[in-house]
């Protein structure tokens, strides 16, 4: 079949270039309202654009994975749960700019809505993909994903308010780039890709959430500082852990045998 009568390529484009369009809309409604300059915007444009065009490479040149995990079915349009998923990462480019514009713009008023919408998304893609019985392999690569990416984006938020330690900042980085590292590496090496999480991995996303609440309420109440540099503390050393832990977890899967292809 050619590739451009391939449906489920068209829907990725549609999908993909629908929330492209509605997002560079919306920023740039943002930067009318907000003064944003001209080279800000300029910039935002080209990491944007770059940013889709790399998710409709990746999703396209992996497309045997869009296939029902209980069944094996292989889907010829994105699915539902997926094109939440996808509007929790394609919303990336969109916050981290207006995260960047805090310093000199007073965009919290709309930052923080966007990133409870990106929050809630998490919570309905899981709803709908299992009521309908429609969780995907890819679907399980992407909500990871997705999940990875808004921890770093509150990480960079808060480095941004000067609420993070630099040294915790760098580790938190550090172990959001470990991760799909160690998954590119076991995917090239040994044709293998897995998106399950260990259970450290869920406790480090926890943590870090954890970690998240009360250094947002240390500007409203000064008195918990110390209180939060215990909280920071002990996080680190979560952190610290599950470096070790996906460490050992991504060294017995490299020793193991080569894995059937996705969907076989």
């Amino acid at each position: 079949m050619m590739l451009e009568k391939d449906p489920l390529v068209n829907s990725i484009w549609k999908t993909v270039g629908f929330y492209s369009v509605g997002e560079l809309l919306v920023f740039f409604i943002f930067t009318l309202v907000y003064s944003f300059p001209p080279s800000f915007f300029c910039l935002f444009l080209g990491v944007q654009a770059g940013f889709h065009l790399i998710m409709v490479w990746y999703l396209i040149s992996y497309r045997d994975f869009f296939f029902i995990v209980e069944t094996k079915k292989k889907l010829d349009r994105v699915n539902t749960a997926n094109k939440i998923t996808l509007f929790r990462i394609t919303m990336t480019p969109v916050l981290l700019f207006l995260i960047l514009g805090t310093t000199r713009h007073r965009v919290l008023p709309v930052l923080l809505p966007l990133l409870l919408l990106t929050f809630l998304s998490d919570v309905a893609d899981g709803y709908i993909s299992r009521i309908n019985h429609e969780r995907t392999f890819m679907g399980q690569i992407l909500d990871s994903s997705g999940d990875y990416l808004m921890v770093g984006l509150i990480a960079v938020f808060y480095r941004v308010l000067k609420l993070l330690p630099g040294w915790l900042f760098l580790l938190i980085l550090l172990r959001l780039i470990f991760n799909p590292l160690c998954m590119m590496i076991l995917f090239w090496v040994r044709k293998k890709l897995e998106p399950n999480t260990t259970i450290g991995g869920k406790i480090t996303i926890a943590s870090m959430m954890g970690l998240f609440i009360p250094e947002l309420l240390r500007l409203v109440f000064p008195g918990i500082t110390l209180l939060c540099s215990y909280i920071e503390i002990f996080a680190a050393a979560i952190l610290g852990l599950s470096l070790v832990d996906k460490g050992v977890y991504f060294v017995k899967k490299l020793r193991g045998p080569a894995a059937t292809p996705p969907g076989v």
